[in-house]
């Protein structure tokens, strides 16, 4: 980077991306770009407007190099809230959302990986999120089509994978419109998803999969039908986090039937985000009373008990110990049985999360002495 000056890449390179120049010289100035748009320092220097465009229309009207290339450069791009509130204010880019998911729900698109990735970098933000969910608002697309294509493994008949398309659904569930798509109880949408929590195949299929599940929680006037024999869900937010642990009868016989006497080989979700996304799934069902004495009546404590013992990543442990305090704790007086309505003072809300830090604190010390007295 350091043999091109500022003033080279403005004035000689990023001018040659435009429609004007050949083949081989985009191909070269956007080598280059690609090198700029990786770094957060850089970033802002390629993300002109004009520079915009012409990603824009080379990855649309030329070969596939280079439209691989020029797509690759805007999944960098559009990780900066910035670069995506200038793209977006691109007037021919304002459909840019809803456009690119038509075209990943084309089953013969070959570039759909690509733009699923730029898209969930692009959904990431509150603004683009709701400019995307209108396109589903307005018709032009529905959650169903997403959900398809999101759980039909063959869906892309160009060999896409399509393992980031549950990230943008993931994003685009921030807003309760989208949210209610997925938990209306007569398509029951959000029944297909939740078998990816446990997807072994792509971590970021399952980690997209375990966003929408948690997001979908908050709504908690669906938390008794989430938990009824329609959906289950419980024991699959569960089951990724249990162990190989051994529990005598009397705690099997309380678990869900899926996640009794299981074997020896059993092994936890290995990745620590999707692990905290289930833990706060099951806390979210612990919002309102009847959740709370349903995930309390299915033994769902054992199951925490271990997971915290084992857990090694301190955010988590704290999650853990919060959803452990509602588990074992008395009921909330009359009045207060719904968590999500109780207003917390910002006095207590500052206590809260002091005895969170020293619960890590803690925790952290813990560990290190029992580092020490095993070496």
């Amino acid at each position: 980077m350091d043999e091109i000056t500022p003033e080279d890449l403005k004035n000689v390179v990023l001018p040659k991306l435009s429609p004007e120049s050949s083949l081989d010289v985009k191909l070269m100035a956007l080598d280059v770009v690609h090198i700029y748009s990786t770094s957060n320092v850089y970033r802002q220097k390629v993300s002109g407007v004009d520079t915009l465009k012409h990603l824009v229309a080379i990855y649309k009207d030329t070969d596939l190099v280079a439209a691989k290339k020029a797509l690759a450069i805007l999944v960098n791009l559009l990780e900066d809230a910035e670069v995506v509130t200038r793209f977006l204010e691109i007037p021919e880019h304002s459909d840019f959302g809803s456009a690119t998911l038509k075209q990943i729900l084309d089953p013969d698109f070959e570039f759909a990986d690509m733009l699923c990735m730029a898209l969930s970098n692009m959904t990431r933000f509150d603004n683009s999120a709701e400019l995307v969910a209108q396109s589903i608002f307005d018709g032009h697309v529905n959650v169903a089509q997403i959900v398809q294509a999101i759980t039909h493994l063959d869906y892309n008949k160009k060999n896409a994978h399509l393992d980031h398309l549950p990230l943008v659904l993931c994003n685009l569930t921030q807003i309760g419109r989208v949210r209610m798509y997925l938990l209306d109880e007569e398509t029951k949408l959000i029944t297909k998803i939740i078998p990816f929590l446990s997807f072994e195949k792509s971590v970021i299929r399952r980690k997209g999969c375990a966003g929408i599940v948690r997001n979908c929680c908050f709504e908690s006037a669906k938390h008794e039908w989430l938990l009824s024999e329609d959906v289950d869900l419980l024991p699959a937010l569960l089951l990724p986090l249990a162990g190989p642990e051994e529990f005598d009868d009397e705690d099997n016989e309380g678990l869900p039937l899926d996640l009794q006497y299981l074997p020896a080989s059993k092994t936890r979700e290995c990745d620590v985000d999707i692990r905290k996304m289930l833990v706060e799934s099951v806390f979210q069902l612990c919002a309102t009373k009847p959740g709370r004495l349903y995930v309390k009546k299915m033994n769902t404590y054992i199951i925490m008990r271990e997971l915290h013992k084992w857990e090694t990543d301190r955010a988590n442990d704290v999650a853990i110990q919060n959803l452990v305090d509602i588990l074992i704790g008395d009921e909330p007086e009359e009045g207060l049985e719904d968590l999500n309505k109780v207003e917390i003072p910002d006095d207590l809300e500052e206590k809260f999360q002091k005895e969170d830090e020293e619960d890590l604190e803690d925790i952290s010390k813990a560990r290190a002495k029992k580092q020490e007295t095993q070496q």
